[in-house]
């Protein structure tokens, strides 16, 4: 038996999401894009379940992604119902923009939330 894991891509500015448990069929983490380096403000409304955020680098061509090279924390767990605000510095590493990573932690639980990006200071 082979393991295959895949990420859903997201690239809008706003959705909700629903991720499976890792032992789960579908997805149980998600890839979120940005169009360009900056400070971007994410929203997250958790709604049910454990969720992970990790900010993602790219750090080497073969070893794919690693922490944030601005100094940002590169993992955030969210474990209450509610509200959070996270302050991002989006950069670029090896020529690609980073990304944020959505990923349930919980082996057969479910986690929802809906996510907002706000755009607080564009860089070039």
């Amino acid at each position: 038996m082979r393991w295959v894991f895949q990420d859903r891509v997201l690239s809008q500015t706003e959705d909700t999401i629903e991720l499976n448990g890792q032992f789960s069929r579908g997805y149980s983490s998600a890839i979120l894009t940005f169009p360009q380096v900056g400070k971007y403000e994410l929203i997250i409304r958790l709604a049910k379940g454990i969720l992970r955020v990790n900010h993602l680098s790219f750090t080497d061509v073969e070893l794919g992604f690693g922490n944030p090279s601005n100094g940002q924390p590169a993992h955030y767990d969210l474990g209450e119902p509610g509200t959070h605000s996270l302050v991002l510095n989006i950069g670029r590493s090896l020529n690609r923009v980073d990304q944020i990573s959505f990923v349930n932690p919980r082996w057969r639980q479910e986690v929802s939330f809906h996510y907002q990006v706000l755009n607080r200071e564009r860089k070039t």
